[in-house]
This record gives C-alpha cells, sequence and structure tokens, in this order.
C-alpha cells in the first residue's frame, strides 16, 4: 500500500484543535474523502481539513483500510487541558495587564521522547513576537528533525523560559508531562494574576495539600477558588484578612450567588477551600464550621432502559470505540476510570476490572461482561495496547473528550432523544442491577461510593414495581 495520507497540525489561530490531510494528487483519495462528514475543504487553507481527535483519526483509518496509510508523524496533539484548570469554575480572575489573560498566546508544553531521553516541546499557533522570544532564548532549541523549540525535562529550565514568557504567552502543560515540584505548580496556577496588582495564594497552602496527599484536582480547585476569595479582598492585608468573621465570608459568597449567577457546587466548593486556610493553615479548629453552605439540589440521575443502552452501544461500528462504551457500561465505570485502565487491571479469568486510585483515592474491583471479554480479545489483537487498554495517538491516555463524541454520535446514530452522556451509563448500569434484584450493598461496593446513601439515589428512579400500582383515578 504506497499511497499515505500525512496529517498534521492546522496552523490556524482562530482553529487550535483542527488538523489538516496532505497527500499526492489522487482522485481515489479525494472521492473517498468527500464522502466522510467530518472531513471539509478549506479554500483558505487549500486542503482537506478535520477536527483532531482520537475518534476522527481512527475512522479515517477505519475508512481508508487497505487503500491509503494514515501517517500521525508530523500531527502533534496539543492537549487543551490546561494544568489551571479554573476556567471551568467560572469567575476567573482578571488580570489588569492588557497582554494577559485571554489575551495571552496559548502554548502547549508537551513530552518529546528522542533517543530513550524526554525532552520538552512547545506548540503554538504561528506568532513572529513568541518566535523571536524562543530565538532570544539560551534555553530553547530548534530542532530541524521535529520542527518545534525544545528544552531539557528539567523544572528549573521550564521555570524560567516560563517567566520570561510570562507578559505574552499563557503556558498548558500536558498531563503527560507529570509536574511535582510545588514551585512549578504554583506558578501555572498563577500565570494570569497581574503580580503588581493581584495576591497570589500563600506557598503553605499548597504544601499543606501536598501533605495530605489532595488529589491534583482538588488541589488546583482550592487553590483557584480561594486566590479569587484573596483577590476580593485585595485592600485587606494579610493581617486583616486572617481576621474576616463568618458574616463577612457569608456575604463574600452572596454576592458570588447574586452577581455572578455561580451553583451550589461553586459555593460549597469555596466554603471548603477557604475553611481550609482558616482551619488548617491558620489552625483556627472549628471556629469557621457555621459558615453558610447552600442546600444541595436534589436532582434524579438521568437513566437510560436497557433496551436504550443495548440500541446505543450497538450503533457503534469501530472495533475500539465499540469497546470502550460496552467496557464503561459492564462495570458502571467512571469516564475518569475508563481512561485510567491499564492492560493488567482486566482480570479476564475471574470477569473483574480492577479500579486502582478511583475517586476518593480508593481501589475496588467490579464485574466484567463475558460477552465484553470476547470483544476485547478481538482488540487486543487488532490494536495491541502496550500500557493503557484504550490508547491515544502515541500511546498516551484516551482522551475524555474523544469518548464524549463517540457517544453522542452513537446516541445519534441509534436516534435515542432522551439527554445522556457518558455518566448515564454508569447510572443505568447500577440502577439495572437493583431491578434485576442484586442488594444495594453490591452495588455500592460496585460503583465505590463511601456512603450507602449516595447508593440510595437509585431507588428513586427505578421502575422495577410500579406496574403492580394502580392509580386512585383507576379505582374510579
Amino acid at each position: 500500500m504506497s499511497k499515505i495520507i500525512f496529517l498534521n497540525k492546522l496552523q490556524d489561530q482562530d482553529h487550535p484543535d483542527w488538523m489538516k490531510l496532505f497527500f499526492k494528487r489522487d482522485n481515489e483519495i479525494e472521492e473517498k474523502l468527500k464522502m466522510i462528514s467530518f472531513i471539509s475543504y478549506s479554500n483558505t487553507h487549500k486542503c482537506y481539513i478535520s477536527r483532531q481527535s482520537n475518534e476522527n483519526i481512527d475512522q479515517l483509518r477505519e475508512a481508508f483500510t487497505g487503500m491509503a496509510e494514515i501517517n500521525t508523524h508530523y500531527l502533534f496533539k496539543l492537549d487543551t487541558r490546561s494544568f489551571t484548570g479554573a476556567a471551568k469554575l467560572g469567575c476567573q480572575i482578571k488580570s489588569t495587564n492588557p497582554k494577559a489573560g485571554n489575551n495571552k498566546m496559548p502554548i502547549s508544553v508537551l513530552p518529546l521522547i528522542h533517543k530513550d531521553t524526554t525532552y520538552i516541546r512547545f506548540e503554538f499557533p504561528y506568532n513572529k513576537i513568541i518566535q523571536n522570544e524562543f530565538k532570544k532564548s539560551a534555553l530553547a532549541k530548534w530542532s530541524k528533525r521535529y520542527s518545534t523549540w525544545v528544552i531539557h525535562n528539567r523544572t528549573e529550565d521550564l521555570m524560567n523560559l516560563m517567566r520570561a514568557f510570562r507578559e505574552i504567552a499563557h503556558f498548558n502543560v500536558s498531563k503527560m508531562l507529570s509536574i511535582t515540584d510545588l514551585d512549578c505548580m504554583k506558578y501555572l496556577m498563577e500565570q494570569d494574576i497581574d503580580l503588581a496588582t493581584g495576591r497570589l495564594c500563600p506557598k503553605e497552602y499548597l504544601e499543606k495539600m501536598k501533605l495530605l496527599n489532595y488529589s491534583l484536582n482538588t488541589m488546583r480547585t482550592y487553590h483557584y477558588l480561594f486566590s479569587h476569595f484573596l483577590n476580593h479582598f485585595k485592600d485587606k492585608n494579610s493581617e486583616e484578612i486572617k481576621l474576616l468573621g463568618v458574616e463577612e465570608i457569608d456575604k463574600y459568597h452572596l454576592d458570588l450567588i447574586t452577581q455572578k449567577q455561580v451553583s451550589t457546587s461553586y459555593i460549597n466548593q469555596s466554603v471548603s477551600a477557604i475553611k481550609f486556610y482558616y482551619e488548617k493553615i491558620l489552625g483556627m479548629g472549628k471556629r469557621y464550621y457555621n459558615m453558610g453552605r447552600p442546600e444541595k439540589e436534589d436532582k434524579l440521575p438521568s437513566v437510560l432502559s436497557i433496551e436504550e443502552v443495548k440500541k446505543i452501544l450497538e450503533s457503534v461500528a469501530n472495533l475500539k470505540h465499540r469497546v470502550i462504551l460496552f467496557t464503561i457500561y459492564s462495570g458502571g465505570l467512571r469516564i475518569s476510570e475508563a481512561i485510567q485502565l491499564k492492560i493488567n487491571d482486566i482480570q479476564t479469568d475471574r470477569g473483574l476490572i480492577t479500579i486502582k486510585n478511583a475517586k476518593g483515592k480508593k481501589d475496588r474491583t467490579t464485574v466484567l461482561s463475558k460477552k465484553v471479554i470476547l470483544m476485547l480479545e478481538e482488540y487486543y489483537k487488532e490494536y495491541k495496547p502496550k500500557q493503557w487498554l484504550f490508547e491515544g495517538q502515541y500511546g498516551e491516555q484516551y482522551s475524555t473528550t474523544s469518548i464524549q463524541n463517540i457517544f453522542r454520535k452513537a446516541k445519534q446514530s441509534a436516534e435515542i432523544s432522551k439527554h445522556a452522556t457518558v455518566h448515564t451509563l454508569r447510572h443505568s448500569f447500577a440502577t439495572h442491577l437493583l431491578e434485576s434484584g442484586v442488594d444495594l450493598r453490591y452495588i455500592q461496593n460496585l460503583l465505590g461510593h463511601s456512603s450507602s446513601k449516595t447508593t440510595e439515589i437509585y431507588t428513586h428512579v427505578t421502575t422495577k414495581g410500579f406496574n403492580n400500582i394502580v392509580s386512585p383515578i383507576d379505582n374510579w
């Protein structure tokens, strides 16, 4: 098979997550591309383009099997998940620096493995100012082989380079690069705060969370929320902050609710982040026990029927995509648990899945369907995963975004109009077990719930026994 379609990153600031396809002029390939729904021709770039995702690349490979090779050598997959993670929380801290915040150039920081040595590489839409800054840097070297700027994989070098770019760039560090240095973590979380006017979170706040073995997600969330709190009271010095009472903190949260319309979850997380400072850092005990918390909204989970789940899962043609969704439903997995599965976590002889370091840093086992075991055997032969059960293009973990897209398209193909996400498969798994007579305590263990009260919510969505209940109207 001599025909090759090369994939490369589309250098377009307005479309950072798109890729382009280039190949020797070939009518057969062009006719095939015109038939693929997610491929379009760009008159601006004079080439065929598509959104960059593991799902689209997999579908391209499947579509061109026997016709052309899909080559991803030149495609550097950008990890769009920022290390800061603050944007999802809303109420982002705004910088007064006109070059800061959203006006900064995004630069992705990714690993580059060359001759068994890991380096750090940088990817960004072409920008003359950024390019010139890299040329002036004594740390960065241009790699002709990989067409990217590279530095040694040293925290000190990364910190020095990021400081040099602070006024013009925002760095998004890939999860494939493990950042454990607290100073580097703190810098990444605070890179958009104006140093002249903004207030930074004390380092001991992060140190305490690290000591107590808080997860990186919790550290990012607490740090962001407490930084927002500090910058709200920037007219007060550090000693005055320490003396703030419950009434003032409650007023701060009330303003967020009335002026920013933030969610109940946001307020509860903010309360926890602020309490952590006063009680864990300053050692004030339960002084802030009475801080106001809004009551959680008592929402029932959305659940699909067994027939609807079957329809959605069986509408997926691609083997890898099909196995991913079947595995999630088979064991009631969270999407984060699915992408972290390693090959050794699948116990086909016992029909079990081992889930390690899940939510709450807990390990557990859950069930694996016999049908899924057969599907996995076929999947192993075709895809040959090396470390992660579901791998991306470079051997990294499969992305959550790709799995969400797979489910969304499967739901559309199955013509299911009910609101549902990948997480709905987990809710449906629990409900279907309950309806088949499985004891609630076993379901609690399979889902990894700490409290039985969390699992009891499924008793409110099950329809078991409803057929025996007659409306009073029918007795008239």
